[in-house]
């Protein structure tokens, strides 16, 4: 378990749990007959997408924001993002009447800067990817004060995402796996240490996106399993290679050297 994990605790996502459950839509989990079928398993799925801004990304702004000082929150809030974290801090900022300004990529869909300044955001496209309007969100953060949001290097954000963790637990006590579709990794990293704290013989199971795409292809890498029969076979490649240091990647995802070095 890595140091920031260690402090990620169930009394805080408790707190958390309490504090976004003010704002956000408790998504009750779907039984899913088809999948359970396909795999012999009890499968589940926790539509997120059926949260306001459609995506879990407002439990962990909104949470931040609640742990902010007036000072912080008077300064305003920057991030950058390419889409569902803009719009959680955008929308959880208009909820708590912060100014909030998000640098996103130029190459970001018109439909997310859209709604992003939906939600009374100014929005600030810098950069031709992700990294580039981090860079620049940084910069403007320095030059005018403002509170600094990350999308996921951040405990109090990562325990708001966790939340939905707790949501699973608490509806579904004898849940065996959870399994959670990333892009980035750290969407598993804010599951993880809830879920191992209440159960701990059992575990969070990160499943890559990287090569899959819709519901078609990426079939049962996106759910919560009751009683799953694992294959050993989900494609490993692209976040071997972002985070093969990571001891807590390596201790749920078998690490090829042949892929990863």
């Amino acid at each position: 378990m890595c140091e920031n994990e260690k402090k990620l605790t169930l009394e805080k996502f408790e707190e958390a749990t309490e504090v976004v459950g003010k704002v956000i839509s408790e998504t009750k989990l779907v039984y899913s007959e088809h999948f359970s079928n396909m795999t012999g398993n009890k499968v589940y799925f926790k539509p997120e997408n059926m949260q306001y801004t459609g995506a879990y990304k407002v439990r962990g702004a909104y949470y931040k924001i609640s742990t902010l000082s007036e000072e912080e929150k008077q300064k305003g809030l920057i991030t950058a993002s390419a889409g569902n974290h803009a719009q959680g801090v955008a929308y959880a900022a208009k909820l708590a009447g912060i100014k909030a300004t998000i640098v996103m990529p130029t190459s970001t869909p018109l439909m997310k800067v859209n709604r992003t300044r939906g939600y009374g955001a100014e929005v600030v496209l810098e950069g031709d990817v992700f990294d580039q309007a981090l860079a620049h969100a940084y910069q403007l953060a320095d030059e005018h004060g403002y509170t600094f949001v990350h999308p996921f290097n951040d405990l109090d954000v990562a325990t708001g995402q966790g939340t939905i963790a707790m949501e699973i637990i608490k509806e579904l006590p004898t849940v065996d796996y959870i399994l959670v579709p990333i892009g980035d990794f750290s969407s598993y990293r804010r599951r993880r240490p809830l879920y191992r704290s209440v159960h701990s013989g059992q575990a969070v199971k990160p499943q890559d996106q990287g090569n899959w795409s819709g519901t078609g292809r990426s079939e049962l890498y996106a759910g919560i399993f009751k009683g799953w029969k694992s294959s050993g076979s989900p494609r490993r490649q692209y976040h071997c290679r972002r985070n093969s240091r990571s001891e807590a990647w390596r201790s749920f995802v078998p690490i090829h050297s042949g892929k990863c070095g």
